[in-house]
């Protein structure tokens, strides 16, 4: 019982690195991005629960835990809180540049498209300033 809050802090940092790697992994190359996954996605849920997991469980088995290693959890769980907070931050700033990547490489991708079908567009007016397309009446 004594170790199960340190146990679970440093599953829920590992949840938090894995997060960046997995997003940066998975992330495509810089000529055609992807967006986040969605397991990196649904890691940062699973690492948001976790993260709070080691204090709930230092306050349910606080009087299992022997005194010296309750003092110790007492003086680390500001630092610790941090720390965390810290992790899913560059989570959250991971994924946001990823996702803005994709979607900056989205919209050129999207510009250049229609600026290809623009070009292969007949022109709609004639010289003489009429519309073929239309009949005019008198």
């Amino acid at each position: 019982m004594t170790l199960i809050p340190l146990i679970l802090w440093l599953i829920a940092a590992a949840c938090c690195i894995a997060i960046v790697i997995l997003a940066r992994h998975y992330a495509g190359t810089k000529e055609e991005p992807k967006p986040v996954a969605k397991s990196a996605i649904a890691l940062h849920f699973v690492s948001l629960v976790l993260a709070m997991a080691p204090y709930v469980a230092f306050i349910i088995y606080r009087h299992d835990i022997s005194a010296a290693m309750r003092t110790w959890y007492t003086k680390v769980g500001w630092v610790s809180g941090a720390v965390l907070v810290a992790l899913i931050a560059w989570d959250l700033w991971a994924m946001y540049r990823i996702a803005s990547k994709a979607a900056e490489d989205q919209a050129r991708r999207a510009k250049r498209h229609a600026e290809q079908h623009a070009d292969a567009q007949p022109s709609s007016q004639t010289a003489g300033g009429e519309n073929p397309g239309r009949s005019q009446s008198l």
